[in-house]
């Protein structure tokens, strides 16, 4: 998930203005685990949806290790 976060900073990933992929990244906010330092991608709030973010943060990571950006 930090890795998604550099990619959106570093502006190296673009979207078309999915409304859905648009909803689902302000639904969520970024947790930081005290002990290892992982951001994680977690829900604004219990009944918010962030299923594309979490799949947005899976295809990226794959599409970097298969080197396909």
């Amino acid at each position: 998930d930090k890795q998604l976060y550099d990619l959106i900073r570093d502006g190296r990933i673009l979207h078309d203005g999915d409304p859905v992929l648009r909803e689902h990244i302000r639904n969520a906010n970024q947790q930081v685990d005290k002990e290892s330092s992982k951001l994680r991608i977690v829900k604004r709030s219990e009944d918010r949806k962030i299923d594309a973010a979490v799949a947005l943060s899976m295809a990226s990571s794959r599409a970097l290790v298969l080197n396909i950006t």
